[in-house]
């Protein structure tokens, strides 16, 4: 993973732990924050990689329907991220830092600085 993937993974993370029901026990919750952590890093792999393959940054070797994109990337991606958090959750139970809303907003903010920025390149390129 590349630092920008850490950094919009960690931002993913920070908001989906205020979506995730906080009454679950830490296992299921846990599992629950990794999943959608998951599915939210996938679903701006959805909007992102069409723009790098178009503007061939990345190249395929087999074609797939996703804007030439094969399922097997995205079902990756996902499973990377979910094993990413889940680990880093499971091994920083014991390592609680402390928690402030100013956290959230920043993450709020940064996230969408980064996902304005997939949109103005999709659209310079004319995705």
């Amino acid at each position: 993973m590349r630092a920008r993937q850490l950094n919009m993974l960690y931002l993913t993370y920070l908001i989906t732990e205020q979506i995730i029901h906080s009454e679950w026990d830490a296992r299921r919750r846990g599992l629950g924050v990794s999943a959608v952590t998951g599915l939210a890093m996938t679903a701006r792999d959805l909007i992102m990689d069409p723009v790098m393959v178009t503007r061939s940054h990345w190249v395929w070797e087999e074609s797939g329907a996703w804007f030439g994109i094969l399922p097997q990337n995205f079902w990756g991606w996902w499973l990377t991220n979910f094993t990413a958090i889940a680990l880093c959750l499971r091994l920083g139970e014991k390592a609680q830092r402390a928690y402030t809303k100013k956290d959230d907003r920043l993450a709020i903010i940064l996230y969408a600085v980064m996902g304005a920025g997939i949109v103005v390149n999709g659209i310079q390129t004319g995705y």
